[in-house]
């Protein structure tokens, strides 16, 4: 296995696709500071609302279809864990990438309440921010089965070094 063209790999599928939004997002900030010199940089506002969840499909889709194409690798018709994990991941989050689009995060998050746990605050949190944690949740589901599809891949067509 070729390791500069796994570097290469590595950050063209999943390094750009993580920061696509936060790079259009500065983007479109750069547009509006040009009309309103005033506008604020929120670099959250890319991910918040669950726009992890497309990166999520596009993941998965991509280590499906790399599934799809060495067939000798994958020899049980019937999906596997990979398959059906990666199938989660695009159903999940689709779903809550969309429903964060629907139903955007408003406002801001409650202040702590004095003595309150670090769990309460998490949970607190979390359902806050549910399309954002939720689509992070499938985001690393679907890179960890893409990285372990691809790396099964690579290694069988890895020719051996003498």
């Amino acid at each position: 296995m070729d390791w500069s063209i796994e570097g290469w790999w590595f950050l063209v599928n999943v390094v750009v696709a993580a920061l696509g939004p936060w790079i259009a997002n500065i983007v479109l900030w750069r547009v509006e500071h040009i009309g309103d010199p005033t506008a604020e940089w929120r670099q959250w506002d890319a991910y918040r609302d669950g726009q992890m969840g497309f990166v999520a499909v596009g993941w998965s889709a991509a280590a499906l279809y790399d599934i799809a194409t060495h067939p000798k690798l994958w020899p049980n018709p019937n999906p596997g864990w990979a398959q059906m994990g990666l199938i989660i991941a695009i159903v999940g989050g689709a779903l809550f990438a969309a429903a964060g689009a629907r139903k955007p995060v408003t406002g801001h998050v409650p202040a702590a309440v004095a003595g309150q746990s670090k769990w309460a605050r998490f949970k607190q949190r979390f359902f806050f921010y549910q399309a954002f944690s939720l689509t992070l949740f499938f985001s690393l589901l679907s890179l960890f089965l893409m990285l372990a599809v691809h790396f099964n891949v690579a290694l069988s067509e890895a020719k051996p070094v003498r």
